[in-house]
């Protein structure tokens, strides 16, 4: 993304960042987790946590908040850009927002175990249907007819 190279080597790996509080939000809701890549011996392939900030915050001390685009890295949060901007360049649309996550859940997501259910009930009555009006013949052999008394 263009920061020089000494800012970046002395910042943690994003392994040393997995449990912090953000994260293990970002991803209890949907019942997964962020595999581990820092797995590479390159050091030129390490992956760190990049956060990217745009907050309104009146930084020129002028009773006046400007939209900021902030850049900073790793555990003890290096500061690698702070500049001026008209408006963030996000867009976003959800049904129903969910913390710490771009990307919320659609009325699919809360439904689905729904239709789940229905469709498997609707597939069983249908079996059980088939089965009661076209019954197997080889059940049919071990009902013997006993006769009665006719009283």
């Amino acid at each position: 993304m263009g920061f020089d190279r000494e800012l970046l080597e002395d910042i943690p790996s994003e392994d040393d960042q997995a449990y912090a509080d953000e994260a293990v939000a970002r991803y209890e809701m949907d019942d997964e987790w962020q595999e581990s890549q820092d797995n590479n011996t390159d050091p030129s392939m390490r992956r760190v946590w990049l956060y990217e900030c745009y907050p309104l915050v009146d930084f020129d001390g002028d009773g006046v908040a400007e939209r900021r685009l902030i850049h900073y890295v790793g555990n003890g949060k290096r500061l690698l850009t702070n500049e001026e901007i008209e408006e963030h360049p996000f867009v976003n649309f959800t049904p129903i927002r969910m913390p710490h996550k771009f990307f919320g859940r659609s009325i699919a997501d809360l439904v689905m175990d729904v239709q789940l259910i229905k469709s498997a009930i609707q597939r069983q009555l249908l079996d059980n249907m088939w089965m009661v009006n076209n019954g197997w013949p080889f059940f049919t052999w071990a009902a013997t007819p006993i006769a009665l008394p006719y009283e």
